[in-house]
């Protein structure tokens, strides 16, 4: 329980788009998530929602 009181959780990546047919790189992205979720991420699964974070910046990146 302590860990989910003390210090940011980061999930850091990189996302490379690329078409199939030609396999060209379309664009890429550095992707960084850095949450510190305190008390509540002893209320849900903090490995899923840093996914779902992560997962919501990479669309972030796609659509700006």
């Amino acid at each position: 329980m302590l860990g989910a009181f003390v210090g940011n959780n980061e999930l850091n990546g990189f996302v490379i788009v690329h078409d199939y047919e030609t396999n060209k790189i379309i664009s890429s992205y550095a992707i960084e998530v850095d949450k510190n979720y305190g008390g509540y991420s002893a209320f849900f699964d903090l490995e899923q929602k840093m996914a779902e974070e992560f997962a919501d910046q990479i669309l972030r990146q796609i659509n700006s």
